[in-house]
């Protein structure tokens, strides 16, 4: 991964990132959102969580101003799902927090 021939690229229009990432901030900053215990004090956080058929992995993909992160956790076996009732943001948690808190530094 070379920085030697950046270019920029848009993507999206200025606008719709915008209204793209005030909705993922929802998932992370309200009360209700799957994301709602990924949000650290003092930091812009958007993502999204989700799982894969059968509860046999999760995920949390998320950004911040300077950061983009995808957490995805499986079993090594694929017909083994996780715990029961897992959602996105449970399993992976702990790792989550630990990652964004070392970006936060």
């Amino acid at each position: 991964l070379s920085n030697d021939n950046q270019r920029k690229l848009t993507v999206f229009k200025e606008s719709t990132a915008f209204i793209i990432t005030d909705i993922l901030q929802e998932v992370v900053s309200t009360s209700a959102g799957t994301g709602r215990r990924a949000a650290f004090p003092n930091m812009h956080i958007a993502g999204k969580t989700g799982t894969n058929d059968s509860e046999r992995g999760v995920f949390f993909a998320g950004y911040t101003p300077y950061y983009t992160a995808v957490l995805g956790i499986a079993h090594d076996k694929q017909n083994i799902p996780l715990a029961s009732n897992s959602t996105g943001e449970d399993p992976q948690r702990p790792t989550r927090q630990a990652l964004f808190r070392e970006c936060s530094k």
